[in-house]
């Protein structure tokens, strides 16, 4: 059996551009997001990005033609979705996939924008679904968008300063500087947690865990020191992009920008 490695074909690959673009919630959002923070139910729902998934499509205020792909869909549903897609007339704007459901067996080389809505603990998944576009048979540049909430947000000084004077912040001077935000789980993730498997997938290869010298205590002390090393859980300050910037950041240089501003 003879099998390629992304590195075997990189170098015939279009290019591939990544940006991590940070979004801070509207105020319903937060709203919710401080109601649902004040009842202590927070928690992790392996089952959450099927329902959002689901759901989106409730909302169709572009009424854009799309096509879906979770853990729910059937063969024959999932072959017929990836047909009209990738079809040479196809009408279908955006394919909304599951990245464990969708990140293998799929040839979606007829999109050049894929989007990360949410990023998945394993970077190797991730890896896997914007392979589904950035592939030999590719002949576009890919953009890979990885969207990130922000909350809390950071006055700057000089606008502390303003009101506690007394004075108002000029919502002119507002659109020239940028806002900042304490960083969110998916930074949390894709900075933390994602980095860390990758370290450890090489200290693995490396230095060699498996190597029948070390212990399980050994390995459990390992993971009890990572658990209450306070250093990774530092908040991390970001910088939130306006409109413009995005606008110019997700087009394909430069082309398209005028329809975005519409």
């Amino acid at each position: 059996m003879l099998r390629r490695h992304v590195e075997d074909v990189e170098g015939s690959l279009p290019p591939k551009d990544s940006i991590v673009l940070r979004c801070k919630m509207s105020s319903v959002q937060s709203a919710i997001y401080d109601w649902v923070k004040s009842t202590g139910t927070l928690r992790l729902d392996p089952e959450d990005e099927e329902r959002k998934l689901q759901r989106n499509p409730n909302y169709p205020w572009r009424r854009l033609v799309y096509r879906r792909i979770d853990g729910t869909t059937s063969l024959e549903d999932r072959e017929s979705s990836i047909n009209d897609f990738n079809g040479p007339d196809s009408d279908c704007f955006i394919f909304l996939l599951s990245i464990r459901a969708a990140g293998k067996g799929l040839n979606l080389q007829s999109a050049d924008t894929v989007v990360i809505c949410d990023p998945d603990p394993n970077p190797k998944n991730e890896e896997q679904a914007v392979a589904r576009a950035h592939r030999i048979g590719q002949k576009r540049p890919v953009k890979v968008i990885y969207m990130e909430a922000v909350v809390d947000k950071i006055p700057s000084p000089q606008k502390e300063d303003e009101m506690r004077g007394g004075g108002t912040a000029d919502s002119e001077d507002e659109l020239v500087g940028k806002d900042r935000y304490i960083g969110s789980i998916e930074g949390l993730i894709r900075n933390n947690i994602q980095q860390y498997k990758i370290d450890m997938a090489d200290e693995v290869i490396n230095v060699g865990r498996f190597d029948q010298r070390t212990t399980h205590e050994e390995r459990r002390l390992t993971l009890v020191t990572l658990l209450h090393d306070k250093e990774r859980y530092q908040e991390t300050i970001h910088d939130v992009p306006s409109l413009q910037e995005v606008n110019r950041m997700i087009t394909a240089r430069g082309r398209r920008e005028k329809r975005f501003k519409r």
